[in-house]
């Protein structure tokens, strides 16, 4: 679908639109059940979707510094790759300000991925690991 709506046919852009969203809606569940703290079902975090090539051939996902808004990309793999994807971004949006500075402090000392970015990652592996348990 990814590739029609890039391709600039409408319906495949409604119809990624509408996957993305129950994707998103089962996803959150999904980590609100298994890592309560990092989802609040009655308090969703902001979450936006960018469609560019750009974003979904380099980035999945991406968590804005300033207001910790998590962007995703329209065009995810799987949808284990969404519920990764998500549960890495729902940490640095919870981080906050403080916390994403030093996570990217960190990462830069490290010359790539510092202890918190492990963290985060390692923690986001194990709810997918979870979602593959139960999904067999």
């Amino acid at each position: 679908m990814m590739k029609s709506c890039q391709a600039g046919i409408a319906a495949a852009c409604v119809n990624l639109e509408k996957v993305n969203a129950e994707q998103l809606d089962a996803a959150l569940r999904f980590i609100a059940r298994v890592a309560p703290d990092l989802v609040d079902l009655n308090d969703p975090p902001k979450i936006e979707w960018n469609g560019s090539l750009e974003f979904w051939t380099e980035k999945h996902g991406e968590t804005s510094f300033a207001t910790g808004t998590v962007t995703l990309s329209r065009g995810y793999n799987r949808y284990p790759d969404l519920v990764n994807t998500l549960a890495h971004e729902l940490q640095h949006s919870q981080d906050g300000i403080t916390g994403r500075a030093q996570t990217l402090y960190q990462d830069t000392v490290a010359g790539g991925v510092g202890e918190r970015h492990q963290q985060i990652y390692d923690r986001a592996d194990r709810i997918t690991e979870q979602y593959f348990k139960e999904n067999p």
